[in-house]
């Protein structure tokens, strides 16, 4: 079954409100999308949003390789030799990780279609379901007990907490947050590599009382080596965000002990769900529970970390919100959202059809 036709294109899309993380602040995304199209009229979807920031992944000199190299690579290639093709996209992987996952996530929606079954059906569905969590930005406490009050009613229980920018409004804010949420959500905290190792003693140890699940990447990359060094408790809390990108830091986190209990694995980071999948395979080897997270995204991309996240025993934790944020996107379907949980479709592939195609 030959792939006949390759459409790629970008959109900026606005989110419906501008967020802070720690030294940023977005305001809308630039996603790039591929289109690959079966000769019996079947089609898979892929997105991607690169990062500078985390990836140092120009968002046009990757786009210029997704529409220029990709539609050579793929076009007349039978979809049914899928393996091959992901092999020859990620030999890109560690240069353009976006683009490589846009890439992959439309071949694998495509192989799944064309086979008539879910993705996860095709993987092996470990997990059912499970909450996502819901994230709040750097802002005033105004602002997040407004947030708070629109999550609760939409039925989330899980709430992200940016944090990283100013050590003693976070430590503020966050047990503000718990007094007034604590018993109503769960409560997680994402530095982004905000803090240095006094720093991260000091928060654990002024909201230990709070009973928070995790905190992301508190240190930055450079200094993973030091977390070793931490208290046992404070290392039982954290978890690898931008220091985990592809299956090769996976096994240096697990061969040096860096000591990281959580890996958050981030199809934009690692370039799609083949090395997600391996990378979810190294911790599950070492007992280590995943996280699936994402960055603004398309529900495309969503929807494909969310068949890869239920493939995996060690599936423990999601933070799957990228598309919420959205106030547009290009394609419907994918997942089912109920009370904060996410389920995916019974539909072909990852479920997704196109709501409008902007070339």
């Amino acid at each position: 079954m030959q792939i006949v036709e390759v459409n790629t294109w970008s959109v900026h899309l606005p989110l419906k409100k501008p967020y802070s993380i720690a030294h940023h602040t977005f305001a809308d995304v630039h996603i790039m999308f591929i289109q690959l199209v079966l000769e019996n009229g079947q089609y898979g979807l892929g997105s991607g949003t690169p990062s500078l920031v985390v990836c140092n992944e120009p968002f046009e000199e990757s786009f210029q390789f997704l529409s220029t190299e990709m539609p050579a690579l793929l076009k007349g290639e039978d979809i049914r030799q899928v393996e091959h093709l992901l092999d020859q996209i990620h030999r890109f992987a560690e240069i353009y990780p976006g683009a490589t996952a846009a890439v992959d996530i439309a071949l694998m929606d495509a192989f799944s279609t064309f086979l008539g079954i879910p993705l996860v059906r095709f993987w092996g569905q470990k997990v059912k379901q499970l909450p996502t969590s819901v994230t709040l930005g750097i802002q005033s406490w105004e602002a997040c007990r407004e947030d708070i009050d629109a999550f609760q009613s939409a039925g989330f229980t899980h709430l992200k907490i940016k944090i990283g920018q100013d050590l003693d409004h976070d430590i503020e804010i966050v047990r503000k947050i718990h007094e007034y949420a604590g018993d109503r959500m769960h409560l997680r905290v994402d530095a982004n590599r905000g803090y240095t190792t006094n720093e991260l003693w000091r928060f654990y140890h002024d909201t230990k009382d709070l009973d928070l699940i995790c905190i992301e990447q508190p240190l930055r990359d450079s200094d993973d080596h030091l977390l070793p060094y931490m208290p046992a408790p404070i290392r039982a809390l954290c978890m690898a965000d931008e220091s985990l990108k592809s299956p090769k830091h996976a096994y240096r986190h697990v061969e040096q002990q860096t000591g990281f209990a959580y890996f958050n694995i981030k199809l934009m980071k690692s370039g799609g769900t083949r090395p997600a999948r391996r990378i979810a395979r190294i911790a599950e080897t070492h007992g280590i529970p995943l996280m699936w997270g994402c960055m603004d995204e398309s529900r495309i991309s969503i929807a494909a970390a969310l068949h890869a996240a239920y493939a995996f025993p060690n599936t423990q934790l999601l933070d799957l919100d990228g598309s919420f944020d959205l106030a547009s996107d290009v394609a419907v379907g994918g997942w089912h959202l109920k009370n904060g949980q996410l389920m995916v479709t019974d539909e072909p592939g990852l479920g997704l059809k196109l709501a409008q195609l902007t070339k």
